[in-house]
């Protein structure tokens, strides 16, 4: 729920605040334009709903207002209705208290004269709160939508960038069927300008299942498996793109591949990844600050295949494989989060689905994942909101070993294993369920 401001469309009326008086008419406007409000509106102790600082909304949950209205004159008649960006189908419910929250008149409709009240006046004062109820129509979600192609098709790349500014780079340009056939590998870096994808300055090493994380203008590529012929070759390479070339940096302490990363300008982190062909997972995390990588606290799991987004003070690592995953060992997947908070991991809500070799991007209070794979590939997009993931909107088609970017309400998947290796990109959009609440007291 987006709450703003902006006039009202009723002819001699003003957008006016419930605590800061009335007009000739009795009219009270909108109730409150962001998380604390504008005018400190909303009670943040007693919502439950998690506010969305990027889209500065609210999602599914109770956005309970404080005190709007402190008067002895009698409140006969309340209207309430939403000010809404897209088509709400089953709106929120409103509870309605007249004595500072003690007692509450409940399950109010909206769109509707309010004219019977159970609650009654605190020694004659009304004392108006609200509490807006907001079902799953709220949840924050989107939609997704195939764009302009890779030039070359790849999976288990990486990325890194805006939808209107990223960065593809590595990845494999096969997928081995049997052990021993050689599986090329790409140096290829593409940007992406918004609109399609332009090959620009090589890797200097071909490699998969490597990590990134930056902008266009700065940022790094780590590890991967830069092996052939079937044999993983795992690397500890590090290198560094200025906008136009990559060139080699300060290596990883631990080589490995199939981890995950996140950061920016001078500061990145890297956390998890195999050690070996055998899927041998590893909870070692390292950071970057800006000439070489040091080891920092550990994951509280073994993982591997996993995803992450974040920065080096507040990152989520995203579900993956742990020990016992391979053959017969499916139940090593995981459905786990890790959130680093820049000295130490914690355990956070679990995705709906174990998987690994999944995407993700965003921030620990706003993230997206995308696809993966446990026994077959995922469609399935996920949103973590700071406390729990919530399943949304599906992408176009089943992948695995895709590369994200972007943010919450604008991200890229791309490339991917859909079956068969594809070049395909698809483009995020957040579907913005955004509304405002206003309140007319006792108008005819």
């Amino acid at each position: 729920m987006k709450i703003f401001t902006r006039p009202l469309d009723f002819p001699g009326e003003q957008s006016l605040l419930l605590g800061s008086g009335t007009n000739s008419s009795g009219i009270i406007s909108e109730l409150y334009t962001s998380q604390d409000g504008e005018t400190g509106l909303v009670d943040l102790e007693n919502s439950t709903s998690v506010y969305d600082e990027e889209n500065s909304s609210y999602g599914q949950g109770i956005v309970q207002t404080k005190k709007l209205y402190h008067s002895d004159i009698e409140i006969e008649k309340l209207f309430l209705d939403e000010i809404t960006k897209l088509c709400i189908s089953t709106k929120a419910l409103v509870d309605i208290s007249f004595d500072d929250g003690n007692t509450w008149d409940i399950n109010n409709l909206l769109n509707q004269d309010i004219i019977s009240f159970s609650c009654n006046p605190d020694g004659g004062v009304y004392k108006l709160k609200l509490k807006f109820n907001l079902g799953s129509d709220y949840t924050i979600g989107g939609t997704w939508t195939t764009t302009s192609n890779l030039n070359t098709v790849r999976y288990w790349l990486a990325g890194f960038g805006t939808t209107s500014n990223a960065l593809s780079f590595g990845g494999g340009l096969n997928i081995p069927i049997i052990e021993l056939i050689y599986i090329p590998l790409s140096h290829t870096t593409e940007k992406w300008n918004g609109f399609s994808w332009a090959t620009t300055g090589s890797l200097n090493t071909a490699k998969s299942a490597l990590g990134g994380s930056g902008t266009t203008t700065l940022g790094l590529a780590y590890g991967g498996d830069t092996g052939s012929g079937g044999v993983v070759l795992v690397t500890n390479e590090t290198e560094k793109w200025n906008g136009f070339s990559w060139a080699t940096t300060g290596s990883l302490n631990t080589g490995r591949y199939g981890l995950s990363g996140c950061g920016s300008g001078t500061n990145h982190l890297c956390f998890g990844g195999s050690l070996t062909d055998t899927l041998s997972p590893m909870e070692n995390v390292e950071k970057w600050s800006g000439f070489s990588w040091s080891t920092t606290s550990s994951l509280i799991n073994r993982i591997t295949l996993s995803s992450g987004c974040g920065t080096t003070s507040a990152a989520l690592r995203i579900c993956g494989a742990g020990v016992g995953t391979g053959a017969g060992g499916a139940s090593g997947y995981k459905n786990t989060t890790e959130c680093w908070n820049g000295s130490v991991w914690t355990t956070s809500s679990s995705l709906s689905e174990s998987k690994c070799v999944l995407a993700a991007t965003g921030t620990t209070t706003s993230a997206l994942c995308v696809g993966g794979y446990y026994t077959s590939a995922f469609d399935t997009t996920e949103i973590f909101n700071g406390s729990v993931w919530t399943t949304t909107s599906s992408l176009t088609v089943a992948k695995t070993n895709p590369a994200a970017c972007g943010s919450i309400s604008d991200a890229l998947c791309i490339g991917a294993d859909v079956g068969i290796l594809t070049d395909l990109t698809e483009i995020w959009s957040h579907r913005g369920n955004q509304l405002g609440i206003f309140c007319l007291l006792n108008e005819e």
